[in-house]
């Protein structure tokens, strides 16, 4: 008989390792509580460093939306102009290649900063303050795994989601609450994923689609915010994505949390297990 205590809630079968939740670790929560006020800490702690990671990326979104803001076809225009099937298929293509370029832009920026804000965050927990820019050093090497696995769970949601809703979802809470822990810590890949969060699916899928809550409430505040300036407004593209800033300081601070609340619970470990993990 396996040492494990379980609780069956509906279809999962949830094992629980006989390990005792810890009190003061800066990263493992002990409840969803902890959960909560572990995140909170991490955004004290490590505030300057990862607004530093997070804002490299605004330049790049401004100077992105400003193009295509710039190439974007007024259709309505064109269809009524001389060789207008022509004009249509032009300007649509430039907008398409923009677009597209700038994805890909953003997603290289982006797994380079995730990984470097993921040593940010556990190395602060562990007292071993770093640097935006050692993390970036740091976290280079995991860079392109990481861009590398991002891009196909983007398009295994997409495919879920188009599919049948529920199963886009369940890829969606499994990977948002270990993808960026489990490529960037432990190495590994996706699989790696589903094996972390089935053990404690239901109270990962609660703390996922409660971020997910504020975080789309947030982006509405900020849209409310800046729509009077109009919609290509360079001065709004600016505002928004300045606005912005501080969610993508959450999202690291939840990701990290997240999957380390799952490592201990399958593992034991602890902010000091993964900050060793980190150099391995």
């Amino acid at each position: 008989m396996s040492s494990y205590a379980s609780e069956d809630y509906g279809s999962f079968k949830q094992p629980y390792p006989p390990f005792t939740p810890p009190d003061n670790d800066p990263l493992v929560p002990p409840d969803f509580n902890g959960w909560f006020q572990r995140i909170i800490g991490v955004v004290r702690h490590s505030f300057t460093a990862l607004a530093v990671l997070v804002a490299i990326i605004t330049p790049i979104s401004v100077v992105i939306r400003a193009l295509q803001a710039a190439v974007k076809p007024d259709l309505t225009a064109l269809r009524y102009g001389a060789g207008a099937a022509a004009d249509v298929d032009a300007a649509m293509g430039q907008y398409t290649v923009v677009t597209l370029a700038g994805l890909l832009i953003l997603l290289v920026a982006s797994a380079y900063v995730n990984s470097a804000a993921v040593f940010v965050v556990i190395r602060d927990a562990a007292e071993r303050p770093t640097s935006a820019l050692d993390a970036l050093r740091l976290g280079a090497g995991r860079a392109l795994p990481l861009l590398g696995w991002q891009l196909a769970t983007g398009i295994m949601m997409g495919v879920g989601l188009i599919l049948l809703l529920v199963p886009g979802l369940y890829v969606a809470i499994v990977f948002s609450a270990s993808l960026l822990g489990v490529v960037v810590v432990e190495r590994q890949g996706i699989g790696r994923c589903f094996a972390l969060v089935n053990r404690r699916f239901l109270a990962t899928a609660g703390r996922v689609l409660l971020y997910f809550m504020i975080t789309v409430a947030y982006c509405v505040a900020v849209a409310l915010i800046t729509g009077g300036f109009g919609t290509t407004s360079v001065i709004m593209i600016i505002i928004q994505q300045i606005l912005l800033i501080p969610l993508g300081i959450v999202a690291a601070a939840f990701a990290v949390v997240t999957y380390a609340e799952l490592r201990f619970h399958e593992q034991g470990a602890t902010t000091e297990t993964l900050a060793a993990e980190l150099h391995r």
